[in-house]
């Protein structure tokens, strides 16, 4: 049961990636037909458009799917878990996990040219660990706060590229103490 649900996440993160990269090409296609037709843009101005790139982020809650997403030429991973709640703190293993494999060295490509590609596109690839230490709403206790701050910490001592925060006031708008709070520990 457990491998059926792997192979599945799997192929999702195959295709959310393959879908991804063939919307972008239109996007770039649509993009720079359209700036030919406006001849009026300044030679800079049409420069900065053909050069402009899309990263590509894919939402990771086991390490089979970090596998994939680093394979496919992801720039950033966002790590989370328990998605049916809309996404809480991994745990500090999967956490180790994926930091490992977005920076490990490429030693298992048979040619150097393989090692180097690989290793480029892992280094490229960041994980970025999403701060929620329970599904529901973004209003936090103090306690849930202290839980955040640890989690934050954590992910800084284990080489995390950035945290995923958010929180608000029980009005709704951004709290901007708590939010202050917690960026300030990354």
């Amino acid at each position: 049961m457990t491998t059926t649900a792997t192979t599945t996440t799997t192929t999702t993160a195959a295709a959310v990636a393959a879908a991804f990269v063939a919307t972008a090409a239109v996007a770039v296609f649509t993009h720079n037909r359209h700036h030919r037709r406006r001849r009026h843009l300044s030679e800079e101005a049409r420069n900065a458009a053909k050069a402009a790139t899309f990263k590509l982020e894919v939402c990771c809650d086991v390490i089979s799917s970090v596998h994939t997403a680093i394979s496919c030429g992801a720039h950033r991973v966002e790590l989370c878990a328990n998605l049916v709640d809309g996404g809480t703190t991994p745990s500090p293993g999967l956490i180790r996990a994926a930091v490992q494999a977005a920076t490990a060295e490429a030693s298992s490509s048979s040619s150097s040219d393989e090692r180097e590609c690989a290793s480029i596109s892992r280094r490229r690839c960041g994980i970025n660990v999403l701060i929620r230490p329970r599904g529901g709403d973004f209003v936090y206790s103090p306690a849930e706060m202290c839980v955040m701050e640890e989690d934050i910490k954590f992910c800084k001592r284990a080489g995390c590229n950035a945290v995923v925060i958010g929180a608000l006031t029980p009005s709704g708008a951004v709290d901007i103490d708590a939010t202050r709070r917690l960026v300030v520990r990354f």
